[in-house]
């Protein structure tokens, strides 16, 4: 039997309901070719539902709310490790996430740190922000995206060349 019609506005879920549900959820949006890394990361930032929560999902990928702004341009270019945690932040499947790199210009060839993001790619569901930092750490690199989340910019040295 079907169920009725129901005209109750649906609950707002919670930051971790959504958050659980993602990682059980392997829902891919269409890319097409004339996509951009950015444009694919942005179907996926609305296909999870964090449009309007930008602040957590920058919590939860250690990329910067700045970062989601600039996004927003169409004119930033985000390096491999921004994409990367972005990909394991928004729950991209692994093909998904190597044609996303594709489209950012990157590959990931055999190097010890490639070979972690390709790991990293393969598993993120089954690992922690956290426990993904420490094996990162423990490897000698450094965390996939900045660490200083939107901290203010009177702290930083200009850096002359």
């Amino acid at each position: 039997m079907l169920e009725p019609w129901t005209t109750e506005p649906k609950k707002e879920m919670s930051f971790n309901e959504r958050y659980s549900l993602m990682l059980s959820d392997r829902q891919n949006c269409p890319i097409s070719t004339s996509d951009t890394a950015v444009g694919c990361i942005q179907k996926y930032i609305k296909l999870r539902g964090f449009e309007k929560d930008i602040k957590n999902l920058s919590f939860t990928t250690g990329v910067s709310i700045s970062t989601f702004s600039k996004m927003k341009t169409g004119k930033y270019k985000p390096d491999l490790r921004t994409l990367v945690a972005l990909e394991i932040g928004l729950n991209i499947d692994y093909e998904r996430s190597m044609l996303i790199l594709q489209k950012g210009g990157f590959s990931l060839n055999d190097t010890k740190e490639h070979v972690l993001f390709k790991f990293l790619l393969e598993n993120h569901g089954k690992m922690t922000k956290k426990e993904v930092d420490a094996l990162l750490k423990a490897e000698g690199f450094g965390l996939l995206a900045g660490a200083t989340r939107d901290k203010s910019n009177k702290s930083k040295k200009k850096i002359s060349h």
